[in-house]
């Protein structure tokens, strides 16, 4: 009998672990509701990346990535339904190499704020055309 109540004891207690390893499991791939993704309408020309803001709230501390290493001068807020524009000329890698407007097209742009309502950070990623 005592064998029996350890058996039973020891497959509820497996079973336990294996319920709280999936719970475990469920809450690690389960995305984030931190991550927000703007919503931008980008442009870039040859020397600027316009960006337009489509959320219903305004952006502070706009930030802008060209090609993934370029950083352009941050903006400090676009108004929702508003653009704003970054000189492609002032854009330079953590190194201090410029991005070079008569030889370097922009590929993709990213495109970070802060949302002025919910205070959370937010992202939007665009390629171009080669």
């Amino acid at each position: 009998m005592r064998r029996l109540f350890y058996r039973v004891t020891e497959g509820v207690l497996v079973l336990l672990i294996l319920f709280v390893c999936l719970v475990i499991v469920g809450e690690l791939m389960r995305p984030h509701q931190d991550q927000v993704r703007l919503k931008a309408l980008v442009r870039a020309s040859g020397i600027a990346i316009s960006v337009g803001n489509l959320d219903h709230q305004d952006w502070r501390n706009v930030r802008v990535r060209v090609n993934d290493k370029y950083r352009c001068p941050a903006l400090a807020e676009i108004e929702h339904g508003e653009v704003g524009t970054v000189p492609l000329f002032g854009c330079a890698t953590p190194d201090g190499e410029r991005f070079q407007v008569a030889t370097t097209k922009p590929v993709s742009v990213t495109v970070q704020a802060l949302l002025a309502v919910d205070t959370r950070e937010a992202v939007a990623g665009f390629e171009f055309g080669q």
